[in-house]
């Protein structure tokens, strides 16, 4: 189970029957943070692969490959928001964000 704390699931994707991602908001007394998850056995238990440092909303993640995937996110930062992406190379592993525009926030997610 993956809800120790508010988590909202937004996408889930699997490479294969046991290895899968999913991604969403967690929300605490701090903020709403975008995270995802990753699973080696089918789902029944998740870690944690990426938690954002600032307000995040990551809505929607998938793979080309077992191995290459991404995840699209709008992070906030006061009155800004900025779509990125996160990138995997290694199944879900790890995560690297890459920032790709700018525009007014205007959204409550």
């Amino acid at each position: 189970k993956i809800y120790k704390y508010d988590v909202s699931i937004l996408s889930i994707a699997f490479t294969n029957p046991n290895n899968g991602c999913a991604s969403g908001i967690l929300e605490n007394q701090s903020g709403k943070y975008g995270v995802v998850y990753h699973t080696i056995d089918g789902g029944n238990t998740w870690s944690l692969k990426f938690k954002s440092g600032t307000e995040m909303k990551i809505h929607s993640i998938g793979f080309t490959d077992a191995n290459n995937g991404w995840a699209n996110a709008k992070r906030i930062v006061g009155k800004l928001s900025f779509e990125t992406v996160l990138i995997t190379s290694d199944g879900g592993v790890t995560w690297m964000e890459e920032s790709l525009a700018q525009s007014t926030h205007s959204d409550n997610y």
